[in-house]
């Protein structure tokens, strides 16, 4: 039975089928983009008008840009939630979706539904951040070895996506109304996730407790390593209209909470799905 294998078993039928992982990735990026004439610029289309309303509201007339400057730090930010959501809310349908493929392959392990879309989504952010370049030089930012952190905030990202795309693609198959509460909770995670604002914001108007509840949020650390890659240094004013410069980074302590909770997220999402494998297989 499927659920008797170890993880270093099922791990080396994911490699021994990889080729047909890749094959997968592969395909559903040309589906995504065949027929279309301006191919990936889509892709880039959306986050770059919501940075310019987010710049408006938030930075001009809420006047909570004191992040400076603002839209490659906003923009910095909605790539990497973009790869979260997408791959949040697609994983639900995952298993379901390709019942009759499943049920052709039988020997093909079924992790590879879930880890397929993550990859996808994964390849898809890695094009759009491109965007992110023009945009950073036109706003004055230059290369600096702050760019070091995007390679960890990739690898957090990875861990804590596929864990939750195991857990969801087995726990939706067999509750369906979990896609429909998984909504609110991906809108409420997006605004208690530095996206729109710093997390200096936090630091200042929140109790210590809560401040601490923040940072257990394992994409406030991944989002801080994301913005230091692209901004490295912002500016905040001080009394009197001058300004003050403060890292980006927050500290390793709150890299070190996203770190623990994006591992444990891997971990229960994987024994998560191993648990419920063969009654996800009958029900589908």
């Amino acid at each position: 039975m499927t659920t008797s294998l170890t993880l270093g078993t099922r791990i080396q039928r994911i490699r021994k089928r990889r080729a047909v992982l890749q094959r997968m990735i592969r395909t559903d990026l040309s589906v995504k983009y065949e027929g279309s004439t301006l191919g990936y610029f889509w892709s880039v289309l959306e986050p770059l008008l919501m940075t310019g309303v987010y710049w408006l509201v938030f930075g001009l007339i809420g006047r909570l840009g004191r992040v400076q400057p603002f839209p490659p730090y906003i923009l910095s930010g909605i790539l990497a939630w973009q790869w979260m959501s997408a791959s949040f809310t697609g994983s639900m349908r995952t298993l379901r979706g390709n019942s009759k493929l499943i049920s052709k392959i039988g020997d093909l392990p079924r992790e590879i539904y879930p880890m397929q879309l993550v990859l996808t989504k994964g390849i898809e952010f890695l094009i759009t951040i491109s965007v992110l370049v023009p945009v950073a030089f036109a706003f004055g930012l230059r290369p600096s070895l702050y760019m070091f952190y995007l390679p960890l905030a990739i690898v957090l990202q990875l861990m804590l996506l596929t864990g939750l795309s195991l857990g969801l693609s087995a726990a939706n198959t067999l509750l369906r109304d979990l896609e429909r509460v998984s909504r609110p909770v991906l809108r409420a995670w997006f605004y208690l996730s530095p996206v729109l604002y710093p997390l200096i914001l936090v630091d200042e108007r929140a109790s210590s407790l809560a401040q601490t509840l923040y940072r257990l949020n394992p994409m406030t650390g991944i989002l801080t390593l994301h913005r230091s890659a692209w901004s490295g240094w912002t500016m905040r004013p001080r009394g009197g209209g001058a300004v003050a410069t403060v890292s980006q980074f927050d500290s390793w302590l709150t890299v070190g909470y996203s770190a623990i909770g994006c591992a444990l997220i891997l971990v229960i999402g994987y024994l998560l799905f191993t648990r419920l494998e063969p009654r996800v297989l009958k029900e589908i």
